[in-house]
This record gives C-alpha cells, sequence and structure tokens, in this order.
C-alpha cells in the first residue's frame, strides 16, 4: 500500500512508464500529454429468479496519449498499460499518422491552471474481498424483506427484486510532456434495485426501479448493523410503487388535453441532463450539432426560459451560495486533462450565461475552462457533463412545502422516477416511472401507470413557475456520448405550465 492515502497504488510504475513515453516523444512532437486511469471494483448482481455473480475484484486500466504535432496536426492515441518496450512500436505507428493529419492552425489547448498541486481526492479505505461479499448479502436479505413488506401490503401479489451493486476506486494520473503532474484517487458506489409485482392468476407484471450512488465506499450505504435508515425507506417505497402500480390507470385523451400543469419530483429531472445538458457541451457546439448555440458559441435562444430559473453543472450548489465537496455521482476533484473542476452556470434568469469545456474548446471559444475533459479507460477526451440541476433563481418562487406549491394547480399530474432519456438536437423524451394526480390543488390517491415525457430543448424551461422543498442532485446515471460517464441530475420540486414546450403520453 502507497505511503501518501492519495498516493496511487501502482504510481512509481506509471511514472517510468510516462518518463519514458515523454522522454521518446521529446523532439518528435510539439507537445504531448497523457491519462492513465485504473479502476478496481467489487461487483454483485442478483437477477430475478434468484441466480447470483459475484465478483470481488475486478480491475481495468488505459493509457490514453495525445500527440500535438506541426500547424495544428493532433493525435489521439488509447494504450494498454504495457511495458515501454511493447508499446514503443505503437508510438511509431502513431507518429507517422500525426504527421499525415490535416493541418488545423488554429487548434490549440487552453493551459491547465494550478499545475503546482499534484494530488486531489480522499483516502480510501479497500475492504477485503470477503468483507465486501458479507456486505452484499446484507443488502440482499435487506432487500428481500422489503419486497415481503411490500407484498403483504396487497393479498395475491408476489414481489422479487432484481439487485446490482458495485463498489470502486478509481485512480488516474494526468501528466505532460512539460511537467505536469496530477493524480486524484476516487471512491464510488452504487446500487439498483427493479422491483417487480406480479400477479399469478393474470401473469400480469408492474415494476419500479430506484438507484442509490455517490462518490464515497461502500460503507455509505449502512449504518450500524443494517443499511441506511433512508436507503432502506427508499427502496422499500420503490417496491411498494411495484405494487400500487397494478391500482394505476393512464389518462384519458380529454384529461390530457386539460391537464394544467407538470409537478416534477427531484427523481424526474433527466430532462435537465438531456434536452439541456448535452446542448451546452462546447465540442457538441463546435460541430453544430447544439440546438442552443450556433456553430460560432452564439446562443442561438434568446431568451431561454423562465426567469424563475438557473441551470448549473458541477459541484452542488448549497442554500448558502458555497458548493458542495465529495456530493453527486458525477463529482470530481480535477478532468481527465488535470483542470480542477468548477462550478458552471449554464443559465442565470432563463438567459443562457455559459458553456462546459475541456482545454480544445475552451481555447477555441477563448474563454474560461471549466474542467470537463473526460475519458473512459483510454478513450479521447471529450466535454461531459457531471452534476447537472435546476436551482431556483433569485427571487423565484420557492416555497417550503409541495402542499404550498400545488395550492392553486386545478388539474394537473405530480410525476416521479424516469428510466433514462432519448436524445435529439431538438428535444428528447423519457419514461416517467409513477405519477399522481393532482386536483383542485390536492394530491389524489390515483396513480398513474408510467408515461412518457416529450420535452422540446427550446421551450422546455419556458413554463417553469416555481419550486418546493430542498434541491436534490442524487439521482444517479451513465451517460453514453460513444463512452460512459457518471453523471446525476436534480433540482427542487419543480412545478411546469402545461403546453410549454412539454408533453405527456401514455
Amino acid at each position: 500500500m502507497p505511503s501518501d492515502p492519495l498516493e496511487l497504488s501502482r504510481e512509481a510504475r506509471h511514472v517510468a512508464l510516462l518518463d519514458d513515453v515523454f522522454g521518446y516523444l521529446r523532439g518528435r512532437v510539439r507537445y504531448a500529454d497523457a491519462l492513465i486511469e485504473e479502476v478496481s471494483r467489487a461487483e454483485f448482481s442478483r437477477l430475478f429468479g434468484g441466480d447470483e455473480v459475484v465478483k470481488p475484484l475486478n480491475r481495468k486500466g488505459a493509457l490514453a496519449l495525445r500527440l500535438v504535432g506541426d500547424e495544428g496536426r493532433s493525435l489521439d492515441v488509447s494504450l494498454g498499460l504495457l511495458p515501454f518496450e511493447q508499446i514503443r512500436p505503437t508510438l511509431d505507428a502513431a507518429l507517422k499518422l500525426l504527421a499525415v493529419q490535416v493541418p488545423h492552425p488554429g487548434f490549440g489547448l487552453a493551459p491547465v491552471p494550478n499545475r503546482e498541486r499534484r494530488r486531489y481526492g480522499v483516502p480510501v479505505e479497500r475492504h477485503p474481498a470477503e468483507e465486501v461479499v458479507l456486505r452484499f448479502a446484507e443488502l440482499t436479505a435487506e432487500v428481500a424483506r422489503l419486497d415481503r413488506a411490500a407484498a403483504e401490503s396487497v393479498s395475491g401479489l408476489l414481489v422479487e427484486s432484481e439487485i446490482w451493486a458495485w463498489t470502486q476506486v478509481e485512480e488516474k494520473l494526468v501528466a505532460d510532456i512539460d511537467g505536469l503532474f496530477k493524480t486524484q484517487v476516487l471512491p464510488a458506489t452504487f446500487l439498483q434495485v427493479v422491483s417487480r409485482a406480479k400477479d399469478p392468476e393474470t401473469g400480469r407484471m408492474t415494476e419500479h426501479r430506484t438507484r442509490i450512488g455517490d462518490v464515497h465506499g461502500l460503507d455509505m450505504l449502512f449504518a450500524g448493523a443494517g443499511m441506511r435508515p433512508d436507503f432502506r425507506e427508499q427502496i422499500g417505497q420503490s417496491a411498494r410503487r411495484a405494487v400500487l402500480l397494478h391500482g394505476a390507470r393512464t389518462l384519458a385523451p380529454d384529461e390530457l388535453e386539460k391537464l394544467s400543469h407538470y409537478v416534477l419530483g427531484t427523481s424526474a429531472m433527466v430532462f435537465v441532463h438531456e434536452a439541456e445538458g448535452h446542448n451546452f457541451e462546447a465540442d457538441t457546439i463546435k460541430e453544430g450539432g447544439s440546438g442552443l448555440f450556433l456553430r460560432d458559441g452564439t446562443p442561438a435562444c434568446v431568451p431561454f426560459g423562465s426567469e424563475q430559473v438557473d441551470v448549473w453543472d458541477g459541484p452542488i450548489r448549497n442554500p448558502d451560495g458555497t458548493f458542495a465537496s465529495l456530493a453527486g455521482f458525477g463529482f470530481e476533484f480535477i478532468d481527465d486533462e488535470g483542470v480542477e473542476l468548477q462550478p458552471a452556470q449554464l443559465v442565470r434568469r432563463g438567459e443562457i450565461v455559459g458553456k462546459l469545456h475541456n482545454r480544445e474548446t475552451a481555447h477555441h471559444f477563448g474563454e474560461t475552462n471549466n474542467g470537463r475533459g473526460f475519458s473512459e479507460l483510454g478513450d479521447r477526451r471529450l466535454v461531459r457533463m457531471t452534476n447537472t440541476y435546476l436551482h431556483p433563481s433569485e427571487g423565484a418562487r420557492w416555497e417550503d412545502s409541495f402542499e404550498r406549491l400545488v395550492a392553486d394547480v386545478p388539474f394537473g399530474v405530480y410525476l416521479e422516477g424516469s428510466r433514462g432519456g432519448a436524445v435529439s438536437k431538438g428535444g428528447m423524451s423519457t419514461t416517467i416511472q409513477f405519477g399522481r394526480l393532482i386536483v383542485n390543488g390536492r394530491l389524489t390517491e390515483e396513480r398513474l401507470l408510467p408515461s412518457n415525457l416529450a420535452v422540446d430543448t427550446r421551450r422546455s424551461l419556458e413554463g417553469i413557475e416555481g419550486f418546493a422543498g430542498p434541491l436534490r442532485c442524487d439521482d444517479p446515471g451513465f451517460c453514453g456520448k460513444g463512452q460512459t460517464k457518471h453523471v446525476t441530475d436534480g433540482g427542487p420540486i419543480t412545478r411546469i405550465r402545461a403546453g410549454a414546450g412539454i408533453t405527456l403520453g401514455f
């Protein structure tokens, strides 16, 4: 084990490899930087039917190189963590490819601030494999008890859950040919439970999914001898909702037509990530793929959204205006280019005010880099989101209670839980897992079956009328952009006027 709690477990070996690589590249390239990533993960799955798969240790690693030549030629190279002599032939081939790349005289990389700081992260406890397996078994037993309790609430239904859980430590080292050296050690833990309720007589089946994830070790799931009470309640509620969906209904066409409001719970905020966040990624903007910006970086939608709302990405904003550390599944201290992650305000009072940048896009647009360059085990470093969330703007309506927020809603729906999203330049859609009807300012006991929420990118924020309760950004997910990134989305409970860029269907 390393003596420094933030020292990488194989740091000396990685440093020696990079010394050889940069030594070989000096005089052959104008600039080069490197990223080494290693992930050590313990994983557990329990499938419907009871089959279990345990992986006490799964370790993966990769080396990503970026080579910059004359006239803005650049090349990204993905390598395994092999001895230098084994990768030198690949370096030779890469140098030949670099020489024939199309020149891009405007290409450049924004500088890495605070080059002197070397280490980031938190000390992590590495549990023995047998202890991790026992903790996973505890989770399984707790979930089974919650399933039985949910089944007892409605006679005759069978309730069973599928579990996917893992805990990992990610270590990364960012270095360049000019002497940059930065490392990060960061744990993460994730738990997904899909609860299924079946009527054995009819065969009808309903299900509900819940997810828990954050940048902490496996112990985050437990308190004393059992699961943390709030997580136990969350998983129990998911099982109960799977049962309650047996008595749920759809909305008739005439009811859909007279909807006045959508009220979204914090777990139904995936549109902030899909319909909004992707359009602020500066590499997408540069390529002409954003629905909110012209290719030159000029906002294409002015104004954009209600004056009630701000949009942020990055560390989560506290009530006092400071930003939380070590909170949110997408949190990082530094990105995969060594740039410290900065809070990025994307929308202020319905006006577009920011973008998400890596080093290349920050240079291209002449803007400040906010640390959003990320890779996945050797892939090139793209612009990615982290924690993306709605925040009430200064002076916005922000109620203490749900009841006050909906008191004047004549006919609306309260929606919670999503199952990811399908996104395009113009909008996105997602499956909402659970809903309840709001009639004359009161939340009724009428439950709604899973529905489809479709969102128009340019209009999605214009109908926001207010918020209630605390800001929460704790719905973890995995964003795909040719590579996978841990992300989170959220906000307070949000009230949106129907007909303003959002539609509901069954």
